[in-house]
């Protein structure tokens, strides 16, 4: 067994010691044995923080019989998966049937062949543990599909629904328990019922998967539109289990494309309004009759395609020049010839100005007022900026690459959306090593002045006189030493952001010139009567309470209330442990690639470790732990030997008495003193009670003085 593994623990319960210590004799297994020689004694076993795994359970005992303590052992919550085995002389059928109905795993009638008992502890044992692992998996499973947003279903060959997470229960406004059982074409209106039957009918094993979309009807009789993906599931003998369908509402999209089709048929009845639109969108638009002829194009699309000037109206839209991938052509020619249109199809073109552009294209038809095709539309969008922004955004990291699910984590990433096209000074807060820099990063690369300089200077590196000029600049002869004139950050920044980390630091006449900037977006070099105008915004980060020192007169009320306008407070790691395992996994996929190594993950004990400790360095502590140990970690599971000393001595530290959750511990003498009346005074026993070898329960009770001589 893994040194690291708990054993698995078995209740031995027997009113003979003897018989106890033979039946313990002939377990050959790993185990943890624990005796108890009554009834209410096994309970009070069962009862602990750590109940047991598995109970051997004799029927014949003087204060409560086997069958009263397994009665009352159902009764338990914590007992309900614990497989109980009688081990008994009687051997009539009654006694096994009522043992049986009881809820008893197994009998054993004495005297038994320790190779069958030893069989039977070790298959209930095994089963448990799979029962276990099953619960966990279907627990995981169903969390990841509650949280979808998509509208996910289960049901059966015949339509009865199985399963439907909280999505698709708010779509159609009922509850679970309302939807399971019920018909899934029910929720169809009748037109479109066969509609999606035939959906179905045609998946098999080999083409198990298939999209349809059709109108669904909630619980107001509104009609609304779903696009849904259906896969069949088939046994090992190709026979139809259930479907599992994962669908989405699409009437929104459909409503928009209907808009746009009406405006389309506006725009072709008035020629008026559509050269308004053709003058005040920046797209480029391209519009044919029928016959492929075009009608009209826009002034942007001399700007967008270098090509523009072989697209003449009136001309046919025929075949461009080879250097044009023509995609252009193409999409207009198949929306008149087979009426496919496409939307935000994306492609690279040589643009104007000689460099290649990035373009999305959509078509669309246009309609006369009786639907007929009389014409097509293509707008062409230049997205080249956002294409080049989303890849700096990856290279560099945005709020995505921000580590963390929980829900802290998930109210900053709101944060970050919401304002990221803002100019708004932001204020972040929050302890040493939780990834202020990083956040900040994604405010900068998030907003408009992503392709400007990002200026970083930490307040608290330099001295006062030294930050004065770092941040301001100074001219010629302003201080000993300034040979010639030299820019400070913020003018450096132009344009851009400036980074003020450790903002705490900033001395008190510095901090007046930057409120100044804040103000009126002016300062001066050192030395210098000009004034310079600062087109730069302002992200600070500290990690001590700028408000305690505003109360303590050490940093300005004014500037303070300037500098929080957007103010994002980063949790610390302990109050979002639940970000642990991910930031572990993310930290050692980097360091398996930088080192060339195959890690396969970590043990449970190295997982409890580090869900225990504190962290007081937060991520940037985890994440040198992690390097720590995926340098000495030659490949596969991260062990408790590989993680660094002081991490496994500030563990030991903390196994106290106060984590094993006694319902009173008001301190440690306070515990130890409770399992020493539980256990009748007996040292062995209290110690196991909690948890802690018999050499440093002994070394506790000389500590506090406690005298067991009673």
């Amino acid at each position: 067994m893994d040194n690291h593994s708990v054993k698995q623990k078995i209740l031995i319960v027997d009113d003979e010691p003897d018989n106890i210590r033979i039946l313990a004799s002939s377990l050959t297994g790993d185990y943890k044995l624990i005796g108890a020689t009554s009834g209410r004694e096994a309970l009070e076993c069962v009862t602990a923080e750590s109940p047991p795994d598995l109970i051997l359970l004799d029927i014949m005992m003087p204060d409560m019989s086997g069958y009263e303590v397994l009665s009352e052992l159902k009764t338990y919550k914590k007992a309900q998966d614990i497989p109980v085995i009688f081990i008994t002389s009687m051997d009539k059928a009654a006694d096994e049937i009522r043992g049986l109905e009881l809820g008893a795993s197994d009998y054993v009638i004495k005297p038994f062949n320790p190779s069958i008992i030893n069989a039977r502890v070790r298959n209930h044992l095994e089963r448990r543990r799979m029962e276990a692992q099953l619960r966990e998996s279907e627990t995981r499973y169903r969390a990841v599909v509650e949280d979808q947003t998509e509208l996910i279903c289960r049901f059966r060959p015949d339509g009865t629904l199985t399963f439907v997470n909280d999505a698709y229960c708010r779509c159609f406004d009922k509850t679970q328990k309302e939807m399971i059982g019920q018909n899934f074409l029910s929720f169809i209106p009748p037109e479109d019922r066969e509609k999606a039957k035939n959906h179905l009918t045609v998946l098999t094993p080999k083409n198990s998967v298939a999209t349809t979309e059709h109108q669904v009807m909630n619980a107001a009789g509104e009609i609304r539109w779903h696009q849904r993906t259906v896969r069949a599931i088939f046994n090992n003998q190709d026979s139809l289990i259930e479907f599992q369908s994962v669908g989405r509402d699409t009437t929104e999209r459909r409503l928009a494309e209907d808009s746009l089709r009406q405006a389309m048929q506006e725009k072709q009845a008035s020629q008026a309004k559509l050269e308004a639109v053709f003058r005040s969108i920046p797209e480029g638009i391209i519009t044919v009759d029928a016959g492929g002829r075009v009608i009209q194009i826009n002034t942007p699309l001399k700007n967008i395609c270098a090509l523009a000037g072989h697209i003449i109206p009136g001309k046919q839209l025929g075949k461009m020049p080879d250097q044009c991938p023509g995609q252009c052509v193409s999409v207009l020619r198949r929306l008149l010839d087979t009426g496919q249109t496409v939307s935000e199809h994306n492609m690279e073109c040589p643009g104007s100005g000689g460099q290649k552009k990035r373009l999305s294209l959509t078509t669309s038809p246009l309609l006369d007022h009786r639907n007929n095709v009389i014409g097509a539309m293509l707008v062409i969008r230049d997205i080249t900026r956002l294409v080049e922004l989303e890849i700096k955004l990856q290279e560099r990291g945005s709020f995505k690459n921000i580590i963390g699910r929980s829900e802290p984590m998930q109210r900053i990433y709101t944060l970050l959306e919401q304002f990221a096209h803002t100019e708004t000074t932001v204020l972040i807060t929050g302890e040493t090593g939780t990834g202020k820099e990083r956040v900040m990063e994604a405010v900068h690369y998030g907003s408009l002045r992503s392709e400007k300089p990002l200026v970083r200077v930490n307040c608290a590196m330099l001295a006062e006189n030294i930050l004065e000029s770092e941040l301001f600049g100074h001219v010629k002869g302003a201080f000993t030493g300034a040979i010639r004139d030299r820019a400070g950050r913020f003018e450096t920044a132009q344009g851009g952001t400036i980074f003020l980390d450790e903002i705490g630091e900033l001395a008190p006449h510095l901090q007046a010139k930057l409120l100044r900037i804040l103000e009126y977006k002016e300062f001066e070099r050192v030395g210098d009567s000009k004034t310079c105008k600062a087109d730069v915004r302002i992200i600070a980060a500290t990690n001590v309470g700028l408000a305690e020192q505003v109360r303590q007169g050490r940093f300005r009320e004014d500037l303070y209330y300037r500098l929080k306008v957007f103010n994002i407070h980063l949790p610390p790691l302990r109050d979002r442990a639940g970000d642990i395992p991910l930031l572990m996994k993310y930290f050692m996929d980097i360091e398996a690639k930088n080192n060339g190594k195959q890690f396969t993950g970590i043990s449970d004990k190295v997982l409890n470790i580090f869900m225990r400790h504190s962290w007081p360095g937060n991520v940037r502590e985890l994440k040198n732990t992690i390097e720590y140990a995926c340098v000495l970690c030659p490949g596969g599971t991260i062990t408790a030997g590989h993680l660094p000393p002081e991490l496994l001595a500030d563990a030991e530290k903390s196994v106290t008495v106060a984590e094993q959750k006694q319902p009173v511990r008001n301190s440690e003498k306070e515990s130890i003193l409770e399992a020493l009346n539980r256990t009748k005074w007996n040292k062995t026993k209290a110690a196991r009670l909690l948890d802690v070898s018999r050499g440093t329960f002994y070394s506790r009770l000389r500590k506090y003085g406690i005298d067991t001589n009673k």
